[in-house]
Formats: structure tokens, sequence, C-alpha cells
């Protein structure tokens, strides 16, 4: 295997050495039995991925379609919850996944859901327009070939099974003799601005590290050439300038595709490590940057619905899981490069929020978008696919993700990042450590973290929020008042006892930014709208708000008032504005029937007077299909 040029500063504990406890671990079960673990995620979900290589309709329309995503999106979460859950019967049977493909594959070595492996360039938006009813450029030839072979790539590593290795390069090797037959540029082909097309750098680079061809590694890096031009996407260009990324080009609809971009800097980080070529790193720095100050939205993901497009000042927060994602996997990656807490800090706004918002409670299926008040969409029948869906397929290493967080090792010291319940064992250093978090952080921002060294001890560092305006470290009985950052152990013992509290204080947040009136014809509006002409016009001054409002916050969570523990939608939707005044929250912690992850009752005052009402964490407060339009808000 070929080695990098530059290290990661950390590593995560891996996988089959973690495991979640408490609500979040239960959640997780549930989602990785229905989806991955279950008879009916095998003999169901995954076989309808399968027949989709079977079928190959996805070009059989005006407009190019993508069920050839959903194989290798299900194999890569069945791939991480192989590791994480430690089944020798799931390995088997992502053997046989694997082998069943292969069986499917040309002689020339194209496996697809296309069947002209050549059809690779946007559709007609005249044509689609007549069948999709708006100019529509959709091809995904390559974004699924992408999947398919990084896939493969995963299964491989997993399971060391060098035929498998073979089929995914024979794969890799069909589609660039097709690209240099054909003299196609890459960016070029697919559908905004060649993003989907592009983030196919990724398993490149990982095919490239298993295999030491040169080839996959030439390949990308004439990908990374061109998005040092201005012509679209000019991700690295643009990114190096610190341009405001809603303005990079006019008609930032038909390009700013938050998902796909984000997957394309996740392989210029790849990249990076490979060539040590400081601009990659730089660029993905930038955007970063650019993504916090523009496009970060109250969910604390990125973008909306899916779009670049200035979500930071546009108060109606709507985010797609698949960005929340791939916006974590950016500041994983980023964290694990450079060390820089801030990325550790924005990955537990998004997971404890957005992301947790997005699994159904029950297991069973997640939201195609979720928003800040309403209801959480859910969208079935994606691509054709009765069973399979974008995000429900991603959710599974999105959770896996975040459990790599947890806890990380440099090469002298140990990182404790999160402190959601978990037990992890691990070695560095010549060291074995058991690491075991308890308490509820959720709703008390604080928690207990038992490290006992098998051997010589090492440093502890303990992440303090940036969220946290007072925070106290307690390390075997012995009391510090710290700062946000790392808090490094000042001894050394073999066995510690560390208590972290942080800030406790529930803060009432205005937005601060002026809110536009919205049309039924505003590109936001619909893209925060479901269903009919006459679900948008109740939707607008409602769920869709057109004044400034507040938010609260609690530590690191979100806080919303919901039908589901008591709320009442004129409550919600048709009462006081805590914009007019400073108003300050109390809040005493519940008991409850709901499933919800924190429950209180809510003392809202201005000093003169005060109300109550409950409130809970805004990922429960949702996270079920319904049809009541006003079930949830997160604004006061």
């Amino acid at each position: 295997m070929k080695s990098d040029q530059i290290k990661n500063i950390y590593e995560p504990v891996p996988l089959e050495h973690i495991q979640i406890q408490g609500k979040i671990g239960s959640l997780m079960d549930k989602f990785f039995h229905e989806r991955v673990l279950s008879d009916f995620a095998r003999s169901v979900i995954y076989q309808e991925t399968e027949d989709a290589f079977r079928r190959q309709t996805d070009d059989t329309g005006v407009v190019g379609m993508w069920q050839g995503e959903f194989w290798g999106k299900w194999i890569i979460s069945a791939v991480r919850v192989c590791r994480y859950c430690g089944e020798e019967e799931l390995k088997d049977f992502i053997r046989d996944c694997n082998y069943h493909l292969m069986s499917l594959q040309r002689a020339d070595g194209y496996i697809g859901t296309y069947r002209d492996s050549g059809n690779v360039f946007p559709a007609d938006p005249e044509k689609s327009k007549a069948v999709m009813g708006w100019p529509c450029s959709w091809n995904w030839n390559i974004w699924c070939r992408k999947y398919t072979l990084w896939g493969m790539l995963e299964s491989y590593e997993l399971l060391g099974d060098g035929k498998i290795l073979d089929s995914a390069r024979r794969l890799a090797d069909q589609l660039l003799g097709e690209l240099k037959e054909k003299q196609i540029d890459i960016t070029k082909t697919g559908t905004f601005a060649g993003m989907p097309s592009c983030s196919i750098m990724k398993p490149m680079l990982v095919l490239y590290r298993n295999t030491g061809d040169e080839t996959y590694l030439e390949f990308c890096k004439e990908i990374a050439d061109k998005w040092e031009t201005h012509e679209k996407p000019g991700l690295i260009a643009n990114s190096l300038e610190r341009r405001v990324i809603d303005d990079w080009y006019e008609d930032t609809v038909s390009w700013s595709k938050t998902y796909e971009c984000l997957s394309c800097f996740d392989g210029l980080l790849e990249l990076y490590r490979i060539t040590g070529k400081e601009q990659y790193l730089e660029a993905a720095e930038n955007f970063y940057e650019l993504l916090e100050t523009g496009e970060k939205n109250l969910l604390f993901s990125v973008g909306y619905n899916d779009q670049f497009y200035g979500a930071a000042s546009e108060i109606n927060a709507i985010t797609e899981p698949c960005d929340v994602i791939h916006y974590i996997r950016l500041c994983f990656e980023l964290f694990r490069l450079t060390g820089r807490v801030r990325y550790m800090d924005s990955i537990e706004l998004i997971y404890y929020n957005a992301f947790l918002a997005s699994p159904c409670k029950d297991g069973t299926w997640a939201a195609r978008t979720v928003r800040g008040a309403g209801k959480q969409e859910y969208s079935h029948m994606q691509a054709g696919m009765r069973y399979s869906h974008c995000c429900v397929n991603n959710l599974p290493r999105g959770f896996l993700n975040a459990a790599e967080c947890a806890v990380m090792t440099g090469e002298k010291e140990l990182l404790i990042n999160m402190y959601h319940a978990y037990e992890a064992q691990l070695s560095f250093g010549g060291r074995t450590v058991k690491v075991c978090v308890a308490g509820d952080y959720m709703a008390d921002s604080s928690a207990v973290v038992q490290v006992v060294f098998d051997g010589e001890p090492a440093d502890v560092c303990v992440r303090i929020p940036g969220w946290s305006k007072s925070s106290r470290v307690t390390v075997n009985g012995e009391a510090y008042s710290v700062q946000p950052g790392y808090f490094k152990i000042p001894f050394r013992a073999r066995q510690m006892e560390i208590r972290v509290e942080f800030d406790n204080t529930a803060y009432v947040k205005p937005f601060g930014k002026p809110v536009p009136r919205h049309s039924s014809e505003d590109w936001q509006y619909r893209r925060w709208g479901t269903g009919t002409p006459e679900a948008y016009e109740r939707a607008l001054g409602r769920t869709f708000l057109d004044e400034t409002r507040c938010t609260i916050q609690k530590g690191a969570v979100l806080l919303c008032r919901s039908k589901l523990i008591g709320n009442t939608a004129e409550e919600m939707f048709g009462g006081r504005n805590l914009i007019d005044g400073g108003y300050q929250c109390r809040l005493e912690k519940c008991q409850t029937e709901a499933e919800v992850m924190v429950l209180y009752t809510a003392h809202i005052s201005d000093g003169q007077k005060e109300f109550c009402t409950p409130v809970c964490d805004y990922a429960s407060a949702g996270n079920m299909e319904q049809e009541d339009e006003e079930y949830f808000s997160i604004y006061f």
C-alpha cells in the first residue's frame, strides 16, 4: 500500500473498539438493525440496490437518474457497521454482495445502471423541461460509478479479497479508458458543474493507495488542476481567493450543490495527504471558513436545502442529511490533518442537532430534509427506488463518523472529544487504554470520564467547547477553571476520573439579520415547501417566517417546542416574539414519557413578566413521518 506524504496528527479509535451507549447508542442500534442487519434489510433493501444493475434504467428517459448510487452507499455503510458490530455473518454477506455485482461486470470492466457507459453528458435542458417542468440537466452516470467503486474498495479493505480489488480496478480502468478515447473532460460531464463526476477523486485515490498505480493519482491531479482555474466550479481558485460561495458564479441554483461540493473537498484532502501540496489544504480550510461565515444555517449544518445560497442570512433553516454527513466528514478530515479544535466544535454542534434530527426514532427511515419549523420532509420512491434513498443509505456512516470522533490519539496524547455515553478500548504508543464516559451530557452539559492505562500513562487532553463561557475540569478531585480549546491534564496517573462541567446556561439568541418577505415565486420558499400549492400558502408567514425571531441554545443543544411534548400550534406559530426585548431563559429539567433526549420547562422572563413553556432538544422534536405541517418550531 502506498504511503502518504502528509501524516495525520490525530487518528480515530478503530470502530471495533468503541461502543456508543445511552439514548444515542440505542438510536444507532435501531437504525443499524433496521437498515443493515435485519433479514428485511438484506433480502429487500439491499436486493433492490443490486437489481438496479440488472434493470439498467437510469438512462432510459430524457433525464439521467441515479439508482446506481444506492448499492455503493449501502455497502459502505454495511462495511462500517460490520467493523463496529464485529458480525462475521455480515462480513460473509458483504462478500456475496460484491461477487453478485461482479457477475454483472461487462467484459471491458464496466459496471453500471446506465446502459450506455458513454452517456455521461448533461441532459438537454429543453427536452427535459417538457418532462420535468424545469430545464433539468441531470446525468449521474459517473457519480453512480464513484459509489460503486468506493463500495468495492471498502469491501476489499474489510475482506482482503484480491478478486474484489481486481474487479474494482477494471471498473476504474474502463472509465479512464473511455474518457481518454473519446477525449472527454470529466469536469464537463454529469451535472452541477461536473462536481458529482469529479467527486470520484476520493475512491480513485483509495484505489491508488491499494495498487500503487500512478495512473489513478495522475487522473486526480488533473481534476485538481482544473479546479485551480476560474472555470466552474473553480473550487480551489475561488477558495484560495476567499470569495463568498454564492457569488462565485451567476445562476447559483444551477451549480452550487452542497453535497457534491463537499464530496469534492473530501477528495481534495486525500490528494493533499498523498502529494503534500499545501494549496489543497489551504483551499479546504478557506472553504470551511467561507461555509462558517456565509452558509452555516441555524441547525448548525451548511447550505439551504442542498444549495449554497447565503444560508447564514436566511432565518428559515432547512438542510439535507447528506449535507450534514459530508460537512461532518469535511470537519473530521480537517481535524485529523491539523488538530484544530474548531473543527471538532463544529462536528459536535452538527451531530447533536441537524444529524440526530434526521433518523426516524424507530430506525426504519430518515428525513430528506430537516427544517427549523413545521415538519421534517420525508421522500419515498427517489429515482424510482422503493426502499433506498440517498440520505437514508448514507446515515449509518454518519453515525460512525461521529463515533470515530469520540476518542482520538496523537503521537503522545489521548484526546477526549465527545461526552455522550460510550466505552472505548484502544492501543497507542505501546499502551492499552480504556475510556468510559457517563452522564447525560446533552441535558446537563457535564460528564464523568474514566481513563485507565494498562502501562505507562500518557497526556490526556479534554476538549473544552467553544460555546462554553465558563468551564471546570476536575481531575482525581483537583479542580481547574479552563478556557475553550484543549486542556491538557497537568499530571500523570494510571487511573483518572475526569469530571467536566461546562456552561449550563440557556441563551436566548436573536437572529439579528433582516428577513425579507417572500412570495410563492421565491426560490427559497419553493425549496422550503413540499406538496400542494395550498400547503405552500399555509406555510407562508407561519412555518416559513418573514420576520426576525430568536432561538434558544443550552450547551451544544438547540431547543425546540413541539406537539410531541404538549406545545400547541398557536403557541409555536402565533404567540409572542422574544425579539421584542431582553428575555432570559431558566430551565427546569423534567421527566417525560415522550421519546426525547432532553425535556425542560423553560421559564422565560423579560425582567417583569415570566411565561413558561415545555421545550425539548431539536433532534427529538419531529423525528417521525407525519402529516401535521405545524408540529414543531425552533423559533421563539
